[in-house]
């Protein structure tokens, strides 16, 4: 808290002032035995260096302890949540070293780190967008539809002419919704073909043969508005991105062809980040971040997670092509998902490793296999790249957490923050071990890996442990998986769990019906599969249960769903009958969120006009 800073000479003016005030004189009539004060009721009344004590502006004497800028006077800030320290202005940086604590450097510019302990709370506001879906036919003879809702469950469906999105591998709509992207088996050689074909906005429609953008590539993925994708190139695997109307960009130069361990890389086309994935041996990753124009990748690893603390066999590989990961649109934070050893506390023996499925490592810390989200706070990289030592987690930044085996730090280095969410079916004890111990804790970790404006990281948890016909009825599991859409604070590497299955109940799709647009009650249990963030953080939009099927097919039946990101108001928008189930949701800005602001007015009000009295839920 703030200290009182009180003597004599302001005790005499309080006094003063409460005399004034029972005789209806104004504060120039009272003198403090130096100078006349102004009448203060907060620090905003005072000038500069003045704080506001008993109601008069005076100068402080000694330091001014605080927990905030707003316990301080005008013309300073709270440092470190303790002591009020001049406000030296526009500061500027080029590193992060450069600024005071609390402030960030961003734009070369030292300013209020939003993650700092002064950030202010994020409210939820309203916000207008839409989801992009593949509805994918239960019967062959049906044929592959995409449709468009938005969050308040306006459908329209997009004419896709000649292509016939059941054909191929995939069609996805760009973020700008000006392209479809189409991805297909190779018509020469190996691996994929990637077409692009031009949206007509005013009728929804695509009206042009596609035409290819790449030819013959590995791995390819959608990414805004293009598409990420590795060539062979004498012996290597080069990465690549190229936008739907853009030049071909070079990402990574990875390893060998025929390498035996699997590695993965991702690119944000917003923040221009590129991660790459590179398992040193079966139980170490290395981990390499850098911008779209800076360094190769593959030069200084940025961080290093060794697992060979683990006992027993190797074989615990961090990464696989399809891991998951995840960008903040300033750059600034970089997430990756793995199930690879975790080291905790310092040991001489098992019995000394109280958690859950927890051993004494053959470096003398407790160790687990856990699935689990890895964030690197950029702003704090070199901490984390030069392993720095630590004796707090605040030595590290923010967000990066300080790595050591005992509660005093001893022997701590910086490291990326982590958030484990349980224990994986295989290699491990997953669902015997958390279900004896009451923990139900999640078996996997299932993408995309959103940032919201609140300070936190969203993701979807899985508990791949169900209830099957020849388990007593009384048994603990659900007859479908339990998931749930988990929100990790950033600062504290604690999770929360937001919507979905969060007691483990059976589905019942009575509890789940409605039509689309309507709120669905907290009965109802779905298995979720994905979920995002929307443009602007606001919502989450997630694939779960169709509820028109039977529990049997829960799981493999999706609809569009969307929840505001503290779990209230869930709604079903897709609209979808159990014919058909949804496949690879995408997320657009509304009307609010374009930059091209006629174009998006036009597709808004296409919108609203096909969408008008219809579901698409009414065609087979």
């Amino acid at each position: 808290m703030r200290r009182q800073v009180l003597n004599g000479q302001y005790w005499m003016a309080g006094v003063c002032l409460a005399a004034l005030a029972m005789m209806g004189l104004s504060v120039g009539a009272c003198s403090n035995g130096t100078e006349e004060g102004e009448v203060c009721t907060s620090m905003d009344d005072c000038e500069d260096g003045e704080i506001c004590e008993d109601e008069v502006c005076v100068e402080p004497e000694g330091d001014i302890d605080c927990e905030l800028h707003e316990d301080c006077p005008s013309g300073m800030l709270c440092e470190d949540g303790d002591i009020c320290v001049e406000d030296e202005g526009e500061i500027a940086c080029t590193s992060q070293d450069e600024c005071p604590d609390g402030r960030f450097c961003e734009d070369e510019i030292c300013v209020i780190d939003p993650f700092g302990p002064f950030a202010e709370p994020v409210e939820i506001e309203d916000e207008h967008y839409f989801a992009s879906f593949l509805a994918d036919p239960a019967l062959d003879s049906a044929e592959t539809e995409i449709w468009i809702v938005d969050n308040d469950a306006n459908a329209s469906q997009l004419d896709t002419g000649n292509i016939d999105c059941g054909e191929v591998r995939s069609c996805t709509l760009s973020e700008d919704q000006t392209h479809l992207i189409i991805i297909d088996d190779a018509s020469s050689g190996d691996g994929f073909d990637v077409l692009t074909a031009p949206v007509d906005v005013d009728s929804l429609s695509v009206q042009e043969d596609p035409t290819p953008m790449v030819e013959s590539v590995t791995r390819p993925r959608v990414r805004g508005n293009g598409v990420k994708f590795r060539q062979a190139e004498s012996g290597t695997h080069v990465g690549y991105f190229q936008a739907h109307d853009g030049a071909k960009q070079e990402l990574v130069t990875l390893h060998d062809v025929n390498a035996s361990l699997p590695e993965a890389y991702d690119f944000d086309p917003t923040s221009e980040r590129i991660l790459n994935l590179v398992p040193s041996s079966l139980d170490s990753l290395n981990i390499y971040v850098s911008n779209l124009d800076g360094e190769p990748p593959l030069g200084d690893i940025l961080a290093h997670i060794d697992g060979s603390n683990r006992p027993g066999d190797a074989g615990s590989l961090f990464v696989s092509e399809s891991s998951v990961s995840g960008f903040s649109e300033d750059g600034r934070f970089v997430a990756y998902a793995t199930s690879g050893p975790n080291d905790h506390e310092f040991c001489s023996s098992d019995s000394e490793c109280s958690q859950t499925g927890h051993v004494c490592g053959t470096d003398g810390r407790c160790v687990a296999v856990e699935p689990t989200v890895h964030v690197i706070d950029m702003a704090y990289a070199d901490k984390v790249a030069s392993s720095a030592p630590c004796t707090s987690h605040d030595d590290c930044g923010p967000v990066n957490r300080c790595d050591s085996g005992s509660d005093d730090f001893d022997g701590g280095v910086c490291q990326p923050q982590r958030i484990p969410v349980g224990l994986p079916v295989s290699p491990g004890p997953g669902c015997e071990a958390t279900r004896n111990d009451g923990s139900f804790a999640f078996t996997d970790i299932e993408g995309p890996i959103t940032f919201g404006p609140d300070h936190r990281v969203y993701f979807v948890g899985q508990r791949h442990c169900i209830r099957t016909a020849a388990d007593p009825e009384d048994d603990v599991e659900s007859d479908i998986p339990r998931t749930a859409i988990l929100a990790g604070d950033l600062t504290t590497g604690e999770y929360e769990e937001i919507y979905g299955n969060l007691d483990g109940e059976d589905y019942s799709a009575a509890d789940c019906s409605g039509d689309a647009g309507t709120s669905v009650g907290s009965e109802c249990y779905i298995f979720i599969d994905n979920a995002r963030l929307s443009p602007r953080g606001n919502e989450l939009v997630f694939m779960g249960s169709n509820p028109t099927v039977s529990p049997g097919l829960a799981e493999n039946r999706k609809e569009i769903w969307r929840v505001r990101r503290d779990g209230t108001q869930p709604m079903r928008i897709g609209g979808l009958s159990g014919a058909h189930s949804a496949l690879e949701v995408a997320v657009h800005a509304g009307e609010d969120e374009s930059e091209d602001d006629d174009n998006q007015t036009e597709l808004d009000n296409q919108h609203e006009d096909n969408g008008e009295g219809d579901s698409n839920g009414d065609d087979d």
